[in-house]
């Protein structure tokens, strides 16, 4: 079976996207699909290109027993839509950045939010930059992440097919 190739994309892939990343990665391996699901990020912009996650990102994970100390910035390639499955933007205007690099497959590119029944259901589909706030900004932003993660587990096994629901185990 081929891999499934989910990626999470955001302004600058140091606070946001790798959050996601790690998460879900943790997320995947507790619930035995790790096998057949793969997870990257990578920012829209090139400012942070090479630099570590945002100190606060680590430590928002690190506070959840997750390790974001050796992830490293990337821009979104040009050839994303042919390499990812299911693209999770932070923003709508990281979603439209990316359709503009080709023609995307219905479904495809989506919002980080679209799988948080909390976010649909208040309207509020865009995941706030906690870039210039405290740490405090960035526990809110791994509490919307990990609700946006729990729902997008949640619907992996149909995505994935001849999974069954018992695949998804252990929860946080």
């Amino acid at each position: 079976m081929a891999r499934f190739a989910v990626t999470f994309v955001c302004s600058g892939n140091t606070c946001r996207s790798p959050m996601a990343e790690v998460l879900l990665a943790a997320l995947l391996t507790r619930s035995r699909l790790a096998e057949h699901v793969v997870v990257d990020s990578y920012g829209t912009g090139d400012w942070h290109v090479g630099e570590l996650a945002d100190p606060r990102t680590v430590a928002a994970l690190a506070e959840h027993g997750l390790d974001a100390t050796t992830h490293r910035a990337r821009v979104v390639p040009p050839d994303l839509l042919g390499r990812s499955d299911l693209i999770l933007c932070a923003e709508a205007r990281h979603q439209r950045r990316v359709q503009r690099l080709g023609v995307a497959r219905p479904g495809q590119v989506r919002l980080i939010r679209e799988f948080d029944p909390g976010a649909v259901a208040a309207g509020c589909l865009d995941l706030a930059d906690p870039y210039h706030g405290t740490l405090e900004d960035y526990r809110r932003c791994y509490d919307d992440v990990a609700a946006a993660c729990a729902g997008l587990l949640a619907e992996l096994p149909a995505v994935l097919g001849g999974l069954s629901a018992g695949d998804v185990a252990n929860l946080p």
